[in-house]
């Protein structure tokens, strides 16, 4: 990472900047949603360990696949399986 702030440009008042980013092709978490031939909404977590794991209420893919099921008013049949890279 890499950043410079340069002198205070006189038409807008605003600072010159510099900067380099790279892009990490590899850093991102792999999500597959597959329909599931029981009832529910069930998620499976593998990779990067998670600490304090919230409780489906609170997890955001169970969540979404709620209002998805609500969306387009489908049984909720579905397990998400997610591999984790982003800690």
């Amino acid at each position: 990472f890499y950043l410079t702030v340069g002198s205070e440009r006189e038409c807008d008042h605003r600072h010159e900047i510099r900067t380099l980013f790279v892009p990490v092709l590899s850093l991102a978490d792999e999500v597959s949603v597959r329909p599931s031939p029981t009832p529910g909404i069930t998620v499976e977590c593998t990779g990067r360990p998670i600490t304090g794991l919230p409780t489906p209420e609170d997890n955001l893919a169970v969540r979404a696949a709620e209002l998805f099921c609500i969306a387009y008013d489908l049984p909720p049949a579905f397990h998400i399986a997610i591999h984790k890279r982003i800690p």
